[in-house]
Protein backbone atom coordinates (compact mmCIF):
# COMPACT_ATOMS: atom_id res chain seq x y z
CA UNK A 1 0.00 0.00 0.00
CA UNK A 2 2.69 2.34 0.53
CA UNK A 3 4.45 2.03 -2.45
CA UNK A 4 1.45 2.26 -4.36
CA UNK A 5 0.36 5.65 -2.56
CA UNK A 6 4.45 7.04 -3.41
CA UNK A 7 4.18 5.44 -7.04
CA UNK A 8 0.63 7.33 -7.39
CA UNK A 9 2.15 10.28 -6.19
CA UNK A 10 4.89 10.15 -8.99
CA UNK A 11 2.66 9.33 -11.56
CA UNK A 12 0.67 12.34 -10.37
CA UNK A 13 4.04 14.51 -10.51
CA UNK A 14 4.63 13.68 -13.80
CA UNK A 15 1.34 14.47 -14.76
CA UNK A 16 1.08 18.06 -13.24
CA UNK A 17 4.53 19.00 -14.39
CA UNK A 18 4.01 18.22 -18.30
CA UNK A 19 1.02 20.82 -17.68
CA UNK A 20 2.60 23.04 -15.66
CA UNK A 21 5.16 23.35 -18.53
CA UNK A 22 3.07 24.47 -21.12
CA UNK A 23 1.49 26.64 -18.72
CA UNK A 24 4.15 28.55 -17.51
CA UNK A 25 6.02 28.67 -21.43
CA UNK A 26 2.75 30.21 -22.66
CA UNK A 27 2.62 33.11 -19.92
CA UNK A 28 6.21 33.45 -20.40
CA UNK A 29 5.74 34.52 -24.41
CA UNK A 30 2.52 36.28 -23.22
CA UNK A 31 4.96 38.38 -21.08
CA UNK A 32 6.87 39.34 -23.97
CA UNK A 33 9.70 37.26 -23.26
CA UNK A 34 11.04 35.10 -26.07
CA UNK A 35 12.26 32.28 -24.42
CA UNK A 36 12.89 28.64 -26.70
CA UNK A 37 12.27 25.84 -24.91
CA UNK A 38 15.80 24.91 -24.17
CA UNK A 39 16.38 28.56 -22.65
CA UNK A 40 13.01 28.05 -20.49
CA UNK A 41 14.33 24.78 -19.31
CA UNK A 42 17.50 25.94 -18.37
CA UNK A 43 16.00 29.22 -16.18
CA UNK A 44 15.34 28.79 -12.55
CA UNK A 45 11.57 29.49 -13.33
CA UNK A 46 11.66 26.49 -16.09
CA UNK A 47 13.11 24.10 -13.40
CA UNK A 48 10.37 25.40 -11.01
CA UNK A 49 7.71 24.65 -13.14
CA UNK A 50 9.07 21.28 -14.33
CA UNK A 51 8.85 20.78 -10.65
CA UNK A 52 5.49 22.16 -10.63
CA UNK A 53 5.70 23.21 -6.90
CA UNK A 54 2.21 24.84 -6.97
CA UNK A 55 0.78 21.19 -6.97
CA UNK A 56 2.66 20.31 -3.84
CA UNK A 57 1.61 21.01 -0.47
CA UNK A 58 4.79 22.76 0.15
CA UNK A 59 8.57 22.36 -1.37
CA UNK A 60 11.81 23.61 -0.03
CA UNK A 61 15.42 23.86 -1.73
CA UNK A 62 17.62 21.67 -0.01
CA UNK A 63 20.86 21.80 -1.92
CA UNK A 64 22.26 21.91 -5.19
CA UNK A 65 24.57 18.80 -6.79
CA UNK A 66 25.83 17.07 -9.53
CA UNK A 67 23.72 14.79 -11.55
CA UNK A 68 24.46 13.07 -14.59
CA UNK A 69 25.17 15.34 -17.03
CA UNK A 70 25.08 18.39 -15.60
CA UNK A 71 24.35 20.49 -11.95
CA UNK A 72 21.08 20.31 -10.20
CA UNK A 73 18.98 21.64 -7.39
CA UNK A 74 17.66 19.19 -4.74
CA UNK A 75 13.67 19.69 -3.39
CA UNK A 76 12.09 18.13 -0.91
CA UNK A 77 8.47 18.06 -1.16
CA UNK A 78 5.63 17.39 0.56
CA UNK A 79 2.75 16.17 -1.64
CA UNK A 80 -0.42 16.60 -0.58
CA UNK A 81 -1.95 14.50 1.99
CA UNK A 82 -4.41 11.87 1.73
CA UNK A 83 -6.56 11.15 4.48
CA UNK A 84 -9.12 8.33 5.53
CA UNK A 85 -10.88 8.89 8.93
CA UNK A 86 -8.39 8.89 11.30
CA UNK A 87 -5.26 7.79 9.46
CA UNK A 88 -2.87 10.09 7.21
CA UNK A 89 -0.04 9.26 4.77
CA UNK A 90 1.68 12.42 2.96
CA UNK A 91 4.34 11.43 0.71
CA UNK A 92 7.92 13.19 1.01
CA UNK A 93 9.59 13.48 -2.39
CA UNK A 94 13.65 14.44 -2.82
CA UNK A 95 14.06 15.31 -6.34
CA UNK A 96 16.99 16.68 -8.08
CA UNK A 97 16.59 18.97 -11.28
CA UNK A 98 19.98 18.72 -13.45
CA UNK A 99 20.01 21.29 -16.36
CA UNK A 100 22.78 20.57 -19.10
CA UNK A 101 23.16 22.47 -22.24
CA UNK A 102 20.73 19.98 -24.11
CA UNK A 103 19.11 18.34 -21.66
CA UNK A 104 16.75 18.78 -18.52
CA UNK A 105 16.30 15.60 -15.81
CA UNK A 106 13.73 15.00 -13.01
CA UNK A 107 15.33 12.47 -10.85
CA UNK A 108 13.13 11.43 -7.68
CA UNK A 109 16.31 10.37 -5.56
CA UNK A 110 13.90 9.37 -2.32
CA UNK A 111 10.16 8.56 -1.21
CA UNK A 112 8.63 8.10 2.77
CA UNK A 113 5.78 8.86 3.81
CA UNK A 114 4.73 10.70 7.10
CA UNK A 115 1.81 10.36 8.65
CA UNK A 116 0.09 7.63 11.00
CA UNK A 117 2.28 4.58 12.28
CA UNK A 118 0.85 2.38 10.13
CA UNK A 119 2.32 4.49 7.52
CA UNK A 120 5.76 5.52 8.60
CA UNK A 121 6.31 1.98 9.66
CA UNK A 122 6.19 1.00 6.04
CA UNK A 123 9.01 3.34 5.42
CA UNK A 124 11.93 0.90 5.50
CA UNK A 125 10.08 -1.45 2.89
CA UNK A 126 9.45 1.14 0.84
CA UNK A 127 12.04 1.92 -2.44
CA UNK A 128 11.10 4.42 -5.18
CA UNK A 129 12.73 5.60 -8.05
CA UNK A 130 11.59 8.04 -11.13
CA UNK A 131 13.62 9.69 -13.66
CA UNK A 132 12.36 11.89 -16.83
CA UNK A 133 14.56 13.36 -19.34
CA UNK A 134 13.96 15.84 -21.89
CA UNK A 135 16.87 16.29 -24.40
CA UNK A 136 17.41 19.05 -27.58
CA UNK A 137 19.74 19.49 -30.09
CA UNK A 138 22.63 17.04 -30.32
CA UNK A 139 21.76 15.09 -27.32
CA UNK A 140 18.23 14.14 -29.01
CA UNK A 141 19.56 13.21 -32.27
CA UNK A 142 22.02 10.77 -30.85
CA UNK A 143 18.99 8.47 -30.03
CA UNK A 144 17.66 8.35 -33.63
Amino acid sequence: AAAAAAAAAAAAQTRAASASTRTAAAAAGAAGAALSLPEFLRSDAGAECVLNLRAMQSATKVADGEGEGGSGAVWRAHVRRLQLLNITAEPVIDIRVVRGEERCKVEMLSASLEGSELFVQQNEHLRARMSNEVLWGAAAAELE
